[in-house]
């Protein structure tokens, strides 16, 4: 009982951690050394092959579905996303492109 209202007195001040769900979209068109990301909600987001966590660049392919934390203020034409993380093509719709 007193574990829970701790945690209640805890939520009531905003103490408890959050974490933000990272964002996501498709691999659209991809180069040498960048990729192109379609975000679900229909913005272009460039990502270089060093962001790219866990898989290899040169495997990627258009389609796979890709989740990413975006770097304030950092690409000159578009959003450059800093960290990627390859997830499939299993996870988004058709429909959200």
């Amino acid at each position: 009982m007193v574990r829970q209202l701790e945690d209640l007195a805890r939520r009531l001040r905003a103490d408890v951690k959050t974490y933000e769900i990272p964002s996501h979209g498709r691999i659209e068109r991809l180069f040498p050394d960048y990729v192109f990301i379609q975000s679900s909600g229909g913005d272009e987001i460039c990502m270089h092959r060093n962001a790219v966590v866990g898989t290899d660049f040169d495997k990627l392919a258009a389609g796979h579905e890709a989740r990413y934390v975006l770097h304030e203020g950092e690409g000159d034409r578009c959003p450059q996303a800093g960290t990627v993380i390859v997830v499939g093509k299993r996870h988004l719709s058709p429909t959200a492109s």
